[in-house]
């Protein structure tokens, strides 16, 4: 081993097992380099500051930031930041302190929300000063697709009530009202054996229409959806199909491809064109070229796809198209409607797989 793979093993030795300052200290005086590049842990970087709120105290925590104030306390590892490291570990000062300095509680790259923990561990003062900080009580588990109302007991899930917070196993909120088109997703939900989320991903206020989505082909994947295209007359609704750890709150280019994809679609469909089997929408037309596209896509082709049996509405989907000659085979239409799930995945050695379709009444 090198004299830098070395020390890096002392720091994981240090930092996750012995918790002793003084030989992070030591080390951090020899290859300061260790603790100012944001790497995974084993190379560390500010992952360092997550690991340090897992401490018991907040000496860690103070002298990394005392000795390198580059650090951000908002740095996400794996959807992982300090403080929901210090929440998850139960570590009540190293929570408080990191709050007192601004640390974001709905942190965009975050996947585990503060709140949802503290409702889960039933700490009624952590989560009422959470949500007095502007937590929001409606805040999704990336990974699990539940909400604090889910896994919140006794005084907690009160709380929460009293917030008319949501839940995934209460009724979703669009089943509730009477709008055209619910018995479309009721069905798909039905066929799906889903739960629809109460989570809006996206609101369309300029033409009614919100985006939705549910955990589909046995939680491998998401369905993102539309719902308010059905008030045309033709009926419709655009989705798409990412994975399932796919983080709807991320601000990151990749991540947001999905939303704004569909967005730009449903003014596309609403305004303008009529979906059909075989329709191809090119990533250089207008209401899409803006986009950054997954490379090696050229852009998207409309198909029909029986894709839940017993299905009364007939299903379109849009699937990536990596070469404009396969648009001009006619044989590509027929052979699409016999694509699955995988085939339709825009990114295929990633987590990131995604396709889109949409329905249509007959």
């Amino acid at each position: 081993m090198t004299k830098q793979e070395l020390l890096e093993t002392s720091l994981i030795q240090a930092v996750c097992y012995d918790r002793n300052l003084e030989e992070v200290q030591r080390i951090a005086n020899e290859a300061p380099e260790l603790f100012t590049h944001e790497r995974s842990l084993g190379s560390h970087g500010n992952v360092l500051a997550c690991t340090a709120a897992s401490w018991h105290s907040t000496e860690l925590l103070e002298w990394l930031l005392e000795r390198f104030p580059e650090f951000d306390i908002d740095y996400c590892h794996n959807g992982v930041s300090p403080l929901i490291c210090a929440v998850m570990h139960e570590r009540k000062s190293c929570t408080l302190w990191l709050l007192e300095r601004g640390a974001l509680i709905d942190n965009p790259e975050g996947r585990i929300p503060p709140q949802w923990s503290a409702a889960m561990d039933e700490d009624i003062q952590l989560l009422e000063h959470l949500l007095e900080l502007g937590a929001d009580p409606n805040r999704m588990h990336v990974n699990l697709d539940t909400f604090p109302l889910d896994v919140a007991k006794g005084a907690t899930r009160q709380i929460l009530q009293r917030l008319n917070a949501i839940g995934l196993y209460e009724r979703p909120d669009w089943a509730l009202e009477d709008i055209p088109g619910n018995a479309v997703m009721g069905e798909l939900m039905l066929k799906l054996k889903s739960r629809v989320s109460p989570l809006i991903v996206d609101v369309q206020s300029d033409i009614d229409v919100r985006l939705r989505m549910m955990a589909v082909n046995k939680d491998k994947h998401r369905l993102l959806f539309t719902h308010g295209l059905f008030a045309l007359d033709a009926t419709f609704e655009l989705s798409l199909v990412v994975a399932h750890r796919w983080n709807p709150y991320s601000r990151k280019t990749l991540s947001r491809f999905p939303i704004e994809l569909i967005k730009r679609l449903s003014h596309y469909f609403y305004r303008e064109a009529e979906p059909h089997d075989g329709l191809f929408i090119d990533k250089e037309d207008e209401p899409v070229k803006d986009l950054v596209w997954p490379e090696g896509i050229v852009g998207m082709m409309l198909s029909h796809l029986n894709w839940a049996d017993g299905f009364s509405y007939t299903l379109y989907t849009l699937l990536p198209v990596r070469s404009k000659r396969s648009v001009k085979d006619i044989k590509t239409v027929e052979k699409n409607r016999s694509a699955g799930w995988q085939k339709g995945a825009i990114y295929k050695k990633t987590h990131q797989a995604v396709y889109s379709q949409t329905s249509q009444l007959r």
